[in-house]
């Protein structure tokens, strides 16, 4: 049934159920374990435009799914059925108890899609006089979507106006409209304008881009990443840290050839004033990168851990010492009993530049000098002669 349908959903923004069961065998309650999420009711005081923006079109990347790969409709579209992920701050469609195949909705679904409503989150006309169709998939999501978004985007008024007020007067005049048949797809609400203009483009796209990496071909991956240096200009460094870092820093971005000659060496880079690669100021460097390079010295896949021995001159020297000392030397050390030429070999070189940085004592414990500067003095010997 219902509960099947939920779990066979295999879409990264839609909510991952990964346990159903009854705590008591007389109890008709079935209680769903999900991924570590927290209910965007509980944020929406904290979020900016640009964080609903990105949320609504992956909201809507999930419906488009639901609608064109599952044929299902979700009918239960609302801020309590949307979550935020712990693990990499983005949107998550939940909500699901409603969710219907193409053709499946009946009056008692109807009638359950109906007492949930409220005045924030009102039912479909359609649904509430007696003349919904079952065959029109989208026409009620598109409702509740339209809705929701007015409901969130609402926030913004009187704020600075980068296309809000045309794009949810679009949204008002299309997706609420009253009559379903002149309701819009899901699928051309992903094509508004307003995703498409900068600063919403940069971030959306570059979200959508690494969430499904792995069904791009090598041209675009290409494409992406020798362009990803001066599109990333246009998102903040809060928002990239929010959405972007996780995804940038996967394995599976280090194991790009493109990536590691175009995007890791200005990630892991900092920002001065004679030097723009750099993406974080010197003054938050450490701050922020710290802690995901401790993380990402603790991957054993070995194309990760050549970058990172291979870049080491981009990112120590703005690293407090003893963090370097305490967290990355003994992760490097460790390639020196590699049985990988190519890890010894790049430990070596990774090596010479923390000489430069914590000097042959800290590095390696010497104790002792066994080499003594023996130049000739030659202006001694032109006396002599």
């Amino acid at each position: 049934g219902c509960q099947q349908l939920i779990k066979n959903l295999n879409f990264v923004d839609i909510l991952i159920y990964s346990i159903t069961s009854r705590v008591r065998e007389d109890n008709d309650a079935i209680y769903l374990v999900t991924e570590p999420v927290i209910p965007l009711g509980a944020l929406l005081n904290d979020l900016t435009e640009l964080d609903v923006a990105l949320g609504c079109y992956i909201i809507a990347s999930s419906l488009n799914f639901l609608h064109k790969n599952a044929q299902c409709s979700h009918n239960n579209i609302k801020v309590a059925s949307v979550f935020v992920s712990l693990t990499d701050n983005l949107w998550r469609l939940g909500g699901l108890e409603n969710v219907c195949k193409e053709g499946g909705v009946d009056e008692r679904t109807v009638g359950d899609i109906v007492r949930c409503s409220s005045p924030l989150s009102p039912a479909a006309p359609e649904d509430t006089d007696g003349t919904f169709s079952s065959n029109l998939i989208h026409c009620r999501d598109s409702w509740m979507l339209g809705h929701l978004i007015i409901k969130l985007m609402d926030r913004f008024n009187g704020k600075p106006d980068g296309g809000l007020m045309k794009f949810k007067q679009t949204v008002k005049k299309s997706y609420c409209n009253a009559d379903p048949r002149k309701r819009p797809t899901i699928e051309s609400f992903l094509s508004c304008q307003y995703f498409t203009s900068y600063p919403q483009h940069a971030l959306i796209y570059s979200v959508e881009f690494l969430e499904s990496i792995t069904i791009k071909t090598d041209e675009e991956k290409r494409s992406f990443f020798r362009k990803a240096s001066t599109d990333l200009i246009q998102v903040s460094s809060d928002l990239f840290q929010k959405y972007l870092m996780r995804l940038m820093f996967s394995d599976l971005i280090f194991a790009d050839e493109n990536a590691r000659e175009y995007l890791l060496p200005r990630l892991l880079s900092v920002k001065t004033k004679r030097e723009s690669r750099g993406f974080y100021k010197a003054e938050s460097y450490a701050k922020i990168m710290a802690p995901l390079l401790k993380d990402l010295f603790k991957r054993r896949a070995k194309h990760t851990r050549l970058v990172l021995l291979r870049l080491t001159r981009w990112y120590v020297p703005f690293l407090p010492s003893h963090f370097v000392k305490d967290s990355i030397l003994p992760e490097i050390l460790l390639g020196l009993n590699d049985t990988d030429d190519a890890i010894v070999m790049a430990t070596f070189n990774s090596l010479a530049v923390l000489t430069s940085f914590l000097g042959a004592l800290l590095l390696l414990g010497a104790h002792c000098k066994n080499h003594t500067s023996t130049m000739p003095s030659l202006g001694e010997q032109r006396e002599k002669l």
